[in-house]
């Protein structure tokens, strides 16, 4: 058992004598994958941020339009008020008494 002991020993002092070099190598490896990852995620949060820029545009567009028509309704319906309320109910009004002088 002692045997068995050291061995292992053995081995997981060189185990870790080797992970530095190892590591060192897998990083260096690994390098232009990453930085191929991270090119592509500056490249695709680009790609979301004009797509997001161009789904607010079409939203302010919208809102522009709807509130346009909307004071356009408030303006033609002013005017059509003031029309009814000039009338009267008897027909006096800016029209004289019923169009009779």
């Amino acid at each position: 058992m002692d045997r068995k002991l050291m061995i292992g020993a053995a081995i997981a002092v060189g185990a870790l004598m080797v992970v530095p070099g190892v590591a060192a190598a897998v990083a260096r490896a690994a390098r232009p994958a990453v930085k191929a990852a991270i090119k592509a995620s500056v490249v695709g949060y680009r790609e979301v941020q004009r797509a997001g820029m161009e789904v607010y545009e079409t939203a302010e567009d919208a809102l522009a339009e709807a509130q346009h028509e909307l004071a356009e309704g408030d303006a033609s319906g002013a005017a059509a008020t003031s029309d009814e309320v000039g009338a009267g109910p008897n027909g006096s009004g800016g029209r004289g008494n019923g169009g009779q002088a």
